[in-house]
């Protein structure tokens, strides 16, 4: 630094003043850089998977005839259209009840009936037990979860 002021100055002398600003560096500012700006905006983004699932806290139930507790369904999805819960179950099973938290679902031929169901997102549990007539002997039963 001390070099560039001694040059500066000898040139002045010699020159003129004209030559002293053509030896400084000019100052500009760049039109594109806003300086003092008071606000500064950051963009995050990410993906969240859907995930969902349904379990059943108990897994053996003795095939007797009349109401059996099968436990609480617990729920959660996080589907932002909401989810469905089916019961899968064997042709055996066609002629019992399902009981949802106390109202009874019948179900159907076909082996699958929806128990449960949400237009949103949620985390849900509801206690369920099966009526069993007289001459069931016994069948699987499965719970599914289907995001919307």
């Amino acid at each position: 630094m001390e070099i560039s002021v001694m040059t500066a100055l000898r040139m002045t002398s010699v020159l003129g003043i004209g030559v002293l600003l053509l030896g400084t560096p000019a100052i500009g500012i760049d039109t594109g850089v806003a300086l003092g700006s008071p606000s500064t905006q950051i963009s995050i983004g990410g993906f969240v998977p859907v995930i969902c699932h349904a379990r059943v806290t108990s897994n053996i139930v003795a095939a007797e005839p009349g109401t059996a507790s099968l436990g609480q369904l617990n729920e959660f999805c996080n589907s932002p259209r909401g989810y469905r819960v089916h019961a899968d179950y064997s042709a055996s099973l066609a002629k019992a009840r399902l009981i949802v938290d106390g109202t009874e679902v019948t179900l159907s031929q076909d082996g699958t009936t929806v128990i449960s169901q949400s237009d949103r997102p949620a985390v849900d549990s509801h206690s369920l037990a099966v009526a069993l007539p007289e001459g069931v002997e016994g069948g699987s039963l499965s719970f599914r979860i289907e995001p919307l």
